[in-house]
C-alpha cells in the first residue's frame, strides 16, 4: 500500500492512494489550492485517471473518493467516449470539481468502462457506480446543489448526464 500526503506552501491537498500494479496511471492536477481532498483505491492493470481539483469561493472541501477494481478502466490508451457519452465534452478518465461543498463518490468493478465526472460550481453530488464490462458514464454537473446518481451493472451500458443550475 502506498499512501502520500501533498503539502504546498498555505495549501494542502490531501491524496491516499493505494495502487497493486505499477502499469496504473493517475495525474494529479492543482493549482496550490486548499481544501481539495481525493482518496483513491485502484487494483488491476492500465488504469487511468486525470483528477483536477480547483478550491474558488469560501465554503467547503471538494472531496472525491474512487475505488477501481480491474482493468483498462477510466481512459486507458487513447480511449474515447462514443456518440452519446461524448456529448458533454469530458475526455475519458477525468475527474473535475471546480468551486467548493463539491463531492463524488466513485465505485468501478470490471473492465474496459470509460468514465468521466466534472462538477463546477458549489454543492454538487455525484454517486457512480459502475460494474461490467465496456460501460461508459459521463456526468457533467454545473451551477449549485445538482444531485446524480446512477448504477450500471452489465456490458455495454451508455449514460450521459448533465445538469445545469443557478
Amino acid at each position: 500500500m502506498i499512501k502520500h500526503m501533498f503539502l504546498a506552501a498555505g495549501a494542502a491537498m490531501l491524496v491516499s492512494t493505494t495502487m497493486a500494479a505499477a502499469s496504473n496511471e493517475l495525474v494529479l492536477l492543482s493549482k496550490d489550492d486548499f481544501l481539495n481532498q481525493a482518496d483513491i483505491a485502484i487494483e488491476g492493470n492500465e488504469n487511468r485517471l486525470v483528477i483536477s481539483q480547483e478550491h474558488t469561493g469560501g465554503g467547503s472541501a471538494n472531496i472525491i473518493a474512487a475505488t477501481i477494481n480491474g482493468d483498462l478502466n477510466g481512459g486507458p490508451l487513447g480511449a474515447s467516449f462514443s456518440a452519446v457519452a461524448a456529448q458533454p465534452g469530458l475526455q475519458p478518465g477525468a475527474l473535475v470539481q471546480s468551486g467548493f461543498n463539491n463531492g463524488m463518490t466513485i465505485s468501478i468493478d470490471g473492465t474496459a468502462n470509460l468514465f468521466a465526472f466534472s462538477q463546477v460550481g458549489s454543492g454538487n453530488v455525484l454517486r457512480a457506480s459502475i460494474a461490467g464490462y465496456q460501460n461508459e458514464a459521463a456526468v457533467a454537473q454545473t451551477g449549485t446543489n445538482n444531485f446524480a446518481s446512477l448504477a450500471q451493472n452489465g456490458v455495454g451500458n451508455i449514460v450521459s448526464i448533465v445538469q445545469h443550475s443557478w
